[in-house]
Parts: C-alpha cells; structure tokens; sequence
C-alpha cells in the first residue's frame, strides 16, 4: 500500500485561480474599453487568451498526474481511469 501522505499543492490552485481571472478578464474587456481603442484590445486579447487557456489547461494536467499519483496502489486502476475521464468531459 502506499504509504506516502499527499497534500495540495495551493500554488497549482492560486495559478488556475490567476487563468481563469485572465479569461474572465479578456472576454468581457471588449465591454468597457473605447471604440478608438479597438487595436490594443486585439493586441491584448491575441496574447493573454492564448495564455490564460493554455496556463489553464496545462495546470489542469498536472492535477490529473497528481490525481494519479496519489491513487495509483490503494484504487482500483479502473476507478482511477473512469475518475480521470469524467474530470476530463467536465473540463
């Protein structure tokens, strides 16, 4: 059996916090910013979207390893994947 005590990893959580404030940010800044201002928000948009989901995801990936990790011995395989899986189709 494994014997080691996980915990969580708080920074994984505050960064996923971070990507998700970024998406929120990005897509309802076409709101409040000025018509004449219309090239910076695309500007800002092509760069911190394709970070904030891409940060997101990756982050999102390294819990399912963690996941894994801290299952894998004292569960099933099978419940591991099938728990993995239904993560996946909420994300």
């Amino acid at each position: 059996m494994n014997d080691r005590i996980y915990t969580r990893i708080h920074s994984i959580d505050f960064l996923k916090g971070v990507a998700i404030c970024i998406i929120i940010l990005i897509n309802t800044a076409e709101i409040w910013i000025d018509s004449k201002s219309r090239h910076i928000y695309a500007l800002i948009y092509l760069y911190l979207d394709v970070i904030g989901t891409s940060l997101f995801i990756f982050l999102y990936s390294l819990s399912v390893i963690f996941l894994w990790k801290k299952k894998m011995g004292s569960h099933p395989s099978k419940e591991i994947r099938n728990d993995i899986l239904t993560r996946g189709f909420l994300l």
